[in-house]
């Protein structure tokens, strides 16, 4: 059992009844045993997670990079792309190197850097996601219930700025994936004493079935507001699909 455990298989058990001290033994590597299949488990969790988050930020890169090279914009446009394109960059690396980092110190769960960071970070993560949908050919309805300009200085988010990002990837991500183009998007924000509520509703396609969903990037997101204090909430009703995301300001 002990060579068994050696080569990889931690879901051997171990016997101990003869003597105490064997028993003993067996507990300690049954429970080490344990241990080291969660740590590993929880490893190749983060890890899927991460790995897809980064398919958004990538398929962004490549959509405004396409757009460039069909030389059909504006040269202000076209500069504004090309920060884009950097931007996307930063971010990829940005959880590139945060995927390897948990990977090699075995984290068992993902930790969010907290800094104060202003709500205006809120308004750009969904301005950059909208203005991509609607470059991929979806409507937009935006309704903020008040005006961003003074929005941004009024409060504090304590919140990691590479996770923020990876939420609204994630969410529009999945609009991407599922949503019906013929129908519009409709986005709504609100500010209000004390928290930050974001809400997303998109059309289902009909031919929805055929595409594969194991629900990765819900699940990734639900985690990541959570860490940040925060509700996710989703509903599904006919062919309509609400997510909304609720972030506490610093008091």
């Amino acid at each position: 059992s002990a060579k068994e455990m050696a080569g990889g298989n931690l879901t051997v058990h171990f016997e101990g009844k003869d003597y105490r001290e064997v028993a003993e033994l067996s507990d300690t590597l049954n429970m080490t045993a344990r241990e080291l299949e969660k740590s590993e488990r929880l490893r190749r969790e983060l890890i899927a997670n991460v790995s897809h988050d980064l398919r958004t930020p990538l398929t962004i890169l490549k959509g405004y990079l396409e757009v460039l090279k069909l030389k059909r914009n504006d040269p202000a446009l076209a500069e504004e792309y090309l920060d884009r394109c950097m931007r996307k960059a930063d971010d990829i690396r940005e959880m590139t190197d945060k995927m390897f980092e948990y990977a090699l110190v075995f984290e068992d769960k993902e930790e969010p850097a907290l800094s104060d960071l202003p709500t205006g970070i809120v308004f750009s993560c969904l301005r950059e996601n909208m203005d991509f949908l609607s470059l991929t050919g979806f409507t937009i309805e935006y309704t903020p219930d008040f005006t961003e300009s003074s929005s941004v200085k009024s409060g504090i988010l304590l919140a990691d700025a590479t996770m923020l990002k990876r939420i609204f990837n994630n969410l529009f991500s999945n609009i991407i994936k599922y949503g019906d183009k013929a129908k519009p998007v409709t986005v709504s924000c609100r500010l209000v004493k004390g928290e930050i509520g974001i809400s997303l509703q998109n059309a289902i396609k009909s031919d929805r079935s055929q595409i594969a969903s194991n629900k990765i990037g819900l699940r990734s997101t639900a985690k990541m507001v959570e860490l940040h204090h925060g509700s996710f909430s989703s509903a599904k009703k006919g062919d309509s699909f609400t997510v909304e995301i609720v972030l506490p300001l610093k008091a």
